[in-house]
């Protein structure tokens, strides 16, 4: 009998008009504190777009600059010599094969000239034996191909 009165006694409190007005405030509470959590959440996508957006954009800077840095080191043809003495591989074997004693080719330097219309201009000098047994100092002019690196033409004295 307690708990029926109990029970009958809660089933009238949650029918009061008090209980109902604090329902309904607490209902209310929770759909603002709702919408001010979806708000938020709002705001804070569209921050992360955008920050996104922005990274994706100094990304492509980078990349842009990155590559433009590449482009330019290529024009000025510097990756097609050799790291060690600044010669021209290719164009040192072709200059050997036609001296009469290649084993006495001895590179001095090769200038290379910025990239025109797909090739650059290769000057080589270089020291080598003469007909007599004596040294002479001689240039050959080359062209390369700025894309691959590869000897195109090659001019050589004598």
């Amino acid at each position: 009998m307690l708990i029926t009165a109990l029970v009958a006694s809660g089933i009238a409190y949650r029918q009061s008009p008090e209980y109902l007005a604090a329902a309904a405030r607490k209902k209310e509470d929770l759909l603002r504190a709702n919408a001010k959590a979806k708000e938020a959440n709002e705001r804070y996508l569209a921050e992360t777009r955008k920050m996104a957006q922005l990274q994706r954009e100094v990304d492509q800077a980078v990349k842009a600059a990155a590559d433009a840095k590449v482009r330019a080191e290529q024009r000025k043809g510097f990756h097609c010599l050799n790291d060690i003495d600044g010669s021209h591989w290719d164009m040192q074997a072709a200059i050997k094969a036609r001296l009469r004693n290649p084993g006495s080719f001895e590179h001095v330097q090769t200038a290379i000239m910025p990239a025109e219309h797909g090739e650059h201009q290769v000057i080589m000098t270089y020291r080598a034996q003469n007909g007599f047994g004596g040294m002479n100092v001689e240039q050959a002019i080359g062209v390369l191909n700025a894309a691959s690196c590869k000897l195109i033409r090659l001019d050589v004295p004598g």
